[in-house]
């Protein structure tokens, strides 16, 4: 049983989900800190500090990942918080349109429809090394 569970259920973890929001939003956006401070944590430090911070009061990792939310790893296989690569591409306005139309018709976002095209398309090649599961 999940810590969130044995303290109240889906009511509970909307409630610490909206809490965090509303600190992370703060952080983000009202908080000033002094721009020569050396005792500050920013980037990838204060992220390091607050997960270690919440591990050392027991959260579990994969509980945290799931509750600070963000879109979950397109692979199942992958550790709690991991995150997919990312692939930005440029593409001519009527490819853009073409591939929104299409996968509005199939029921799909862009970004499945585009995953389904590129995992076809290099599952149809000819070297072994292309093939994704």
């Amino acid at each position: 049983m999940t810590a969130m569970k044995a303290t109240g259920g889906h009511t509970k973890e909307r409630e610490v989900q909206e809490r965090f929001h509303q600190l992370a939003n703060w952080a983000e956006n009202e908080m000033e800190l002094k721009p020569d401070s050396t005792t500050a944590l920013r980037g990838a430090d204060a992220a390091a500090h607050a997960r270690a911070m919440f591990e050392a009061a027991g959260v579990d990792a994969g509980e945290l990942a799931r509750l600070i939310g963000g879109r979950p790893s397109l692979d199942p296989n992958a550790a709690p918080g991991a995150h997919s690569p990312k692939l930005n591409v440029r593409v001519p306005e009527p490819v853009s349109e073409a591939l929104a139309a299409q996968a509005r018709t199939l029921g799909l976002t862009t970004s499945a429809l585009a995953r389904r095209i590129l995992t076809e398309w290099l599952n149809s090649r000819p070297q072994e090394t292309n093939r994704i599961a």
